[in-house]
């Protein structure tokens, strides 16, 4: 959650605790709700949404009321502030830095790229299912410090595979291309990127995860 936003901390822990009932399908339906909704996302709007995915709204209401879910919307806050990505949306894609609603054929290059390069490691013995590990491999696990004197940021390396593990997904585990996506659930910009990963997903299906 951007802090400009006033909106975006309540919506995040709304979508966790819908996550926490009904699992990751109906996160992402919950997350469509709010985009489609925009600018209507005060804690009445919050509720009807819950509803219409099916959330028990009792527990719905415990849920943000107690700010359950506040803590790990923190960790996710100080997660993208190592790693730079300090605006929305910010994706790594198999720890390549892309920031933006970028089109369609911005994240093709770099999934292309990616496809081969999975390929070929493959070819050289990696199992599938260690593949996003060994890509992202001894990389940094923070953005190097801003300055004239700062190193060269390296955007690919840029990684913290406890996150990937633990968040919300699409697309199979074990696919060879991992896109981390880090958004605000007011964020217009967001909302314009939802078609191009859903192209993504369709052309993709089967080798992204996101």
């Amino acid at each position: 959650p951007l802090a400009f936003h006033p909106h975006a901390q309540l919506a995040a822990e709304a979508a966790l605790e819908i996550r926490a009932q009904k699992g990751d399908d109906a996160y992402f339906r919950f997350i469509a709700l709010l985009f489609e909704n925009t600018p209507e996302l005060e804690r009445a709007h919050l509720e009807d949404y819950a509803l219409r995915v099916g959330a028990d709204l009792p527990r719905f209401r415990r849920a943000l009321d107690r700010h359950d879910h506040a803590p790990a919307v923190e960790v996710d806050r100080r997660l993208t502030t190592s790693l730079g990505a300090g605006g929305t949306p910010t994706f790594f894609i198999n720890g390549h830095n892309l920031r933006g609603a970028q089109p369609f054929e911005v994240f093709r290059d770099v999934i292309d790229r990616e496809l081969a390069e999975a390929t070929r490691l493959v070819e050289s013995g990696v199992a599938r299912d260690a593949l996003y590990a060994h890509v992202i491999r001894g990389g940094l696990t923070e953005a190097p410090p801003a300055g004239e004197d700062a190193p060269a940021p390296e955007p690919r390396r840029a990684y913290t595979p406890a996150f990937e593990n633990a968040a919300p997904s699409l697309g199979p585990a074990n696919a060879p291309v991992v896109i981390q996506l880090f958004t605000d659930m007011q964020c217009p910009f967001c909302d314009r990127v939802r078609p191009t990963l859903a192209r993504i997903l369709e052309t993709y299906q089967g080798r992204v995860r996101i």
